[in-house]
């Protein structure tokens, strides 16, 4: 089932209890996630889009949407993974914050396996434990496109395995 987070007065807050299982995931529907919507992450947890599924996560100049720790320190949840998708993802004028929990032996604010198909444009990296974007080989992936990507206290803009 498809499903779209909206903007709300009161933030999002992605929780888990479960050691193993401590994501949002995304298989065979849509995330769509609209502009000004909040979520904060508690530790370890993020947001995992696997094959089959899509993330549309289109914020505004005046409304960004804003991924955020819910403890504002480097590293404080795993960031959005990518598994393997052949849809095509989209993260727009976005903030991404605290990101770099490990997530597959990885850390970063984005991170990919194999090459989805992704298109980031608009969005300020800050505090990210890692890259903001990393992605699991050792070449880059022809299936990203960039735009427009902003760092503050990362470990580098777009690292590889």
């Amino acid at each position: 089932t498809n499903t779209s987070w909206t903007r709300s007065s009161v933030p999002y807050l992605v929780r888990s209890t479960s050691t193993f299982f401590k994501e949002v995931s995304v298989r065979s529907n849509t995330l769509t996630i609209e502009p000004g919507t909040e979520i904060f992450f508690e530790n370890g947890n993020g947001i995992t889009v696997h094959d089959g599924g899509t993330l549309v996560a289109q914020g505004t100049t005046d409304s960004p949407i804003i991924f955020q720790g819910f403890d504002p320190v480097p590293g404080a949840w795993s960031g959005i993974y990518f598994n393997d998708t052949s849809t095509p993802n989209r993260i727009t004028n976005a903030e991404i914050r605290h990101a770099g929990a490990e997530k597959d032996f990885a850390k970063g604010g984005i991170i990919m396996r194999t090459n989805p198909v992704v298109s980031l444009s608009d969005i300020l990296f800050e505090d990210i434990d890692g890259c903001s974007v990393f992605h699991k080989s050792d070449t880059q992936n022809p299936n990203l496109t960039t735009n427009n990507l902003s760092h503050m206290n990362t470990q580098g803009a777009l690292c590889t395995e």
